[in-house]
Formats: C-alpha cells, sequence, structure tokens
C-alpha cells in the first residue's frame, strides 16, 4: 500500500507535473518543497493524531439526536484516550491539546 506522502511524491516527479507550467511557478515549486520536506509529514501525521478523535465527537454532537451531555463526557474522555494511544501515551505529545479542551468543560 502506497502511502499519502508516496503518493504525491509520485505525483510531482512524473512527467506530467515536470511538464504543467504551474509547476515552474513560485508557489509550484514551494508546494513542491513541502511534499518532499519529511517534518511536514510528521506534522500531518500529528495532526490526524490529534484531530480525528475529536472530529468524531463533533459528528456525535451534530446528529438529528443530540446525545445526553453525559454521554458526550464519556466520548470526549474516548476521545482524549484515543489521543493518547495515538502518541504512544506520550504526555507531553498532546498535553497541551488536553488542557484546551479541558479548559472548554471548565466553562
Amino acid at each position: 500500500m502506497i502511502s499519502p506522502s508516496q503518493d504525491l511524491e509520485q505525483m510531482f516527479t512524473s512527467k506530467e507535473c515536470d511538464g504543467c507550467s504551474w509547476a515552474k511557478k513560485v508557489e509550484g515549486i514551494e508546494i513542491k518543497k513541502i511534499v518532499f520536506n519529511n517534518s511536514f509529514w510528521g506534522s500531518m501525521s500529528y495532526a490526524l493524531k490529534t484531530t480525528r478523535p475529536l472530529i468524531n465527537v463533533l459528528r456525535m454532537t451534530y446528529s438529528k439526536h443530540l446525545p445526553e451531555m453525559r454521554f458526550i463526557y464519556g466520548v470526549v474522555d474516548k476521545a482524549k484516550e484515543e489521543m493518547d494511544a495515538n502518541l504512544g501515551n506520550k504526555e507531553g505529545a498532546y498535553k497541551e491539546i488536553w488542557k484546551i479542551i479541558n479548559d472548554t468543560w471548565e466553562f
């Protein structure tokens, strides 16, 4: 299975892309640099690992049948646990995000 980064790298190294006028513009060159930058993909991975659980919570709250508040608290706790697991149980990796979540609950 090819990863998203490999797909984009293949696209940017293809003959079609090389022949495209957009690839020669400043914006195209800058985007190509981003695609081949490993720190970009690390940041993308982090973003997905932390936001996916929260997006699932949002999906539940925007359904036709709004769940009870006590249920939402449990779902948010589960989302936080999922973030923890996604980031290898390293508190430093998710501490700031958890603080934002906790501060939001304590309004």
